[in-house]
């Protein structure tokens, strides 16, 4: 059975604001992006400085970010469960919260995240600045491929959105953004222990709130299972 449910993919992978091609849609998920869009959509306020270019570039991710979520959202909750369990389960496990899954991909669809300046200086891919509810930038996310910020868009915006996390504690209580993980807490990158945290039923009922979780499941839906997910910028990111 084929169920890789593909969004959109562009003429030039450097922006996503040329001509759209689209690749083995059906009808139904076709008509459900179109009517999702106009009514939810992931969207950026900001930011006020900076080039056109790099405000652009931000645009383009956010939107590409946007329309993963609807495939997302159309996957587990309009197709059938062979077509996306091994994909979540991926993503965060198996005794992972599906209806909080569920919520945050809502909260997501129709969230703003603010910036106030494009490119941060001395940052790596991308930060969530807690004291001032601002998502930040840094040379990497420039540098990188279109897939690469769509991700980091949408790993930085859980954060301001639907208040994700990257740390758990040892007891699987998420450490909001901002505070000290306290020792032992286990980070839930991709290449770092996400695996651990799918693994242990301890943190089944909040690996849902595990920001890089969103990213890998949105990653695999438009390509495949086996396809790897290379991150960047690696330093500074939070």
């Amino acid at each position: 059975m084929n169920c890789r449910i593909r969004t959109f993919e562009t003429n030039h992978l450097s922006t996503i604001s040329k001509p759209m091609a689209f690749k083995s849609l059906t009808i139904s998920f076709l008509c459900y992006l179109c009517f999702s869009r106009a009514v939810l959509a992931l969207r950026v306020i900001g930011p006020a400085q900076g080039s056109f270019a790099k405000k652009q570039i931000i645009k383009d991710a956010t939107a590409l970010a946007d329309a993963r979520l609807s495939a997302m959202e159309y996957a587990l909750n309009h197709a059938s469960e062979a077509c996306w369990r091994a994909h979540m389960e991926n993503a965060f496990g198996r005794y992972a919260n599906l209806n909080g899954i569920r919520t945050v991909i809502q909260q997501f669809r129709n969230g703003r995240y603010r910036m106030e300046e494009p490119e941060s200086k001395g940052l790596g891919m991308g930060h969530y600045d807690t004291a001032q509810d601002v998502v930040e930038f840094g040379h990497s996310f420039f540098t990188s491929g279109v897939e690469i910020r769509a991700g980091a868009v949408m790993h930085e915006a859980s954060h301001a959105i639907a208040r994700t996390v990257d740390h758990f504690t040892p007891q699987g209580q998420p450490v909001p953004q901002g505070q000290t993980p306290p020792p032992g807490s286990v980070l839930g990158y991709v290449d770092s222990k996400l695996d651990v945290l799918k693994a242990n039923p301890l943190f089944g009922p909040t690996i849902h709130l595990n920001a890089d979780s969103y990213r890998l499941l949105a990653h695999t839906l438009a390509t495949s299972l086996s396809a790897p997910l290379v991150r960047r910028g690696l330093e500074g990111e939070t």
